[in-house]
């Protein structure tokens, strides 16, 4: 049959103004597609974009013959479907007569979309660059082929480098076709709607309607209205009591729409909607505030927070999380304009990491010797003895575990020389402890435990919080259960253990989770010297699940020391041979 190219003398059709024409033309149709000798299945993708006519068509062809085996399957994107939609009607009158099934088909399955990304890419793939991928595309299908196709273009050796990083939002390659999609998305939506979305954006995370109320300063049934628009377009999911964009790309298109200068402002919304929200408990929110103020521009305001986060990540023991905050902060303090402003937040900053970094690395980590020696020395130029004060006990134990008893003699005298003008009974416990030390270190074991007795004869319990509050560890706790090994040297063997005990019950009472693991190390170390075996490897696992739950690397190395010596003492045999 020659095509309407090939008959340009032929003259278009009119339209069809009659309903008897549009009925003829219905039955034509519908004969055309029907025939009673086999099945037929009819596949109709992408029903959204069909018009009235086909749609009401699609209907009259259901209707046309009852009995004839034909089964029409539609795809639907629901998403761009909005309630006047000619399809909604098609889908009521189906529902009225029992003539239609629905499937929601769910994200890809992990199984699923490895395999997908691997036919695709026509190689096999790492766990992480598949791990990568799963979690850009969110199940989404289309999101996982065109991720997947960007990187097959890419050069051999530019390719998936993208995985092997922390994958934020904001922070994936965003492919073409992905990007047009979502933008077209969003480019159908009201203004208001629009402007939830880019706020949505800038949160970057679940969020509450009081918040949301907040920072876009709207009332809330203006809101109530953009949000729901949101939901039925499918660009807003509810989470539980609040919401959040239904997937993370389109997070990242809704914020890289935003100009530089819309931002900033938004972001300066945003954290005074939360300073305000949460007022009582900046702690809670002090994170996303530093986040949202380092987007704004407003860098003093961000090393603040991110100072005041990683304090209260410390709390929790969360000290790899704390690290990564204190570190962002410093990153940011070249950004401060006055100089003194930059001195005093850096000393802050790298003071707290060092406890931090002391807690999970040892005494004599390098990497907190770094920051101590930088904050010494800012606490030198600034005549902060607030800071030296707290800084001495880093250097004390850094220099002592590192065996420079000559330097930690020295800095033992200065905090010993402090204590005496400030007449500080917090200073003094400390000095005394530092002195016992050394002069354990150097056998002088009798002296030793005269300073340790002195340290405790200073020390109260009650005030716990504060020994910890500078640098995080109790030094009176610790001169308790270190003296237990001059004891033992003296010869009192159960006032040794006694004295460690004391030290547990004390930091069972705080519930502090260094200062038990620190009070069970030393008691297992003094069963090593009392060669109590079973009481060695008892009190060593006790340790270790401690210090394994809180990621306390110090003791964590400790425990694991005698539990190996605990367990090669057991397996020699008679003749001191080690049965393997």
């Amino acid at each position: 049959m020659p095509n309407a190219a090939a008959r340009r003398d032929l003259s278009a059709p009119p339209p069809l103004s009659d309903a008897w024409q549009r009925q003829r033309l219905f039955e034509a149709l519908a004969h055309a597609v029907i025939t009673l000798q086999q099945p037929l299945l009819v596949l109709l993708d992408d029903l959204q974009w069909a018009d009235k006519e086909t749609l009401e068509w699609l209907h009259f062809l259901l209707r046309f013959a009852p009995a004839a085996p034909l089964l029409l399957l539609g795809t639907v994107r629901m998403s761009e479907v909005t309630a006047d939609h000619p399809l909604i009607v098609l889908q009521q009158q189906l529902h009225r007569a029992g003539r239609i099934q629905e499937m929601t088909l769910p994200p890809l399955t992990t199984a699923a979309s490895d395999e997908l990304a691997q036919q695709i890419a026509g190689s096999h793939l790492s766990p992480s660059v598949l791990a990568g991928l799963r979690h850009y595309a969110e199940g989404v299908p289309l999101f996982l082929v065109e991720a997947v196709r960007a990187e097959i273009g890419k050069a051999e050796t530019d390719r998936w480098q993208w995985s092997s990083i922390a994958l934020h939002a904001n922070q994936l390659p965003l492919p073409p076709k992905v990007y047009a999609v979502i933008q077209a998305r969003l480019g159908q939506l009201s203004a208001g709607a629009r402007q939830v979305a880019n706020m949505a954006a800038i949160i970057g995370r679940s969020f509450s309607l009081e918040l949301l109320t907040l920072a876009t300063n709207s009332d809330e049934a203006s809101l109530i209205q953009n949000l729901d628009e949101l939901w039925q377009r499918r660009i807003m999911r509810e989470q539980g009591a609040n919401y959040d964009l239904s997937h993370d790309r389109i997070r990242d298109v809704a914020y890289a729409e935003l100009s530089p200068i819309q931002r900033k402002r938004l972001h300066r919304q945003v954290a005074a909607a939360l300073a305000q929200r949460h007022a009582a408990n900046l702690d809670a929110v002090s994170s996303e505030l530093a986040r949202h103020y380092e987007a704004a521009g407003l860098f003093a305001e961000a090393v603040e927070y991110y100072l005041r986060a990683g304090e209260a990540a410390q709390q929790i023991y969360a000290h790899d999380h704390a690290c990564e905050l204190f570190k962002h902060g410093l990153v940011l303090t070249p950004h401060l304009p006055d100089i003194l402003q930059r001195e005093q937040q850096e000393l802050a900053l790298l003071s707290t990491l060092a406890a931090s970094l002391r807690l999970r690395f040892g005494w004599a980590s390098t990497e907190m010797y770094a920051a101590v020696n930088r904050a010494w020395q800012l606490s030198h130029k600034l005549n902060d003895t607030h800071q030296r004060l707290r800084l001495v006990k880093f250097l004390f134990s850094y220099h002592v575990v590192q065996g420079d008893l000559d330097q930690s003699s020295q800095l033992a005298d200065q905090l010993l020389e402090f204590a005496k003008q400030d007449k500080s009974d917090l200073a003094f416990v400390n000095a005394y402890s530092f002195l016992g030390t050394i002069d354990l270190a150097r056998g002088k074991v009798k002296s030793s435990q005269e300073y340790f007795d002195q340290s405790l004869s200073y020390y109260d319990p009650q005030y716990h919080h504060r020994h910890i509050l500078l640098d995080g560890v109790d030094y009176g706790l610790l001169s308790g259960v270190w003296s237990s090994h001059t004891l033992w040297a003296l010869g009192y063997p159960d006032q040794a253990v006694e004295r460690c005990w004391t030290g547990i019950n004390l930091a069972r009472q705080f519930k502090h989770p260094l200062s038990e693991a620190m009070a069970w190390a030393y008691l297992t170390m003094l069963y090593y010297l009392r060669q109590e075996i079973h009481e060695i490897a008892h009190h060593a696992e006790i340790c270790l699940n401690i210090v394994k739950e809180y990621n306390i690397g110090y003791y964590l190395l400790w425990a694991n020391i005698y539990l190996a010596w605990t367990q090669a003492f057991e397996s020699l045999n008679e003749q001191g041979i080690v049965n393997r």
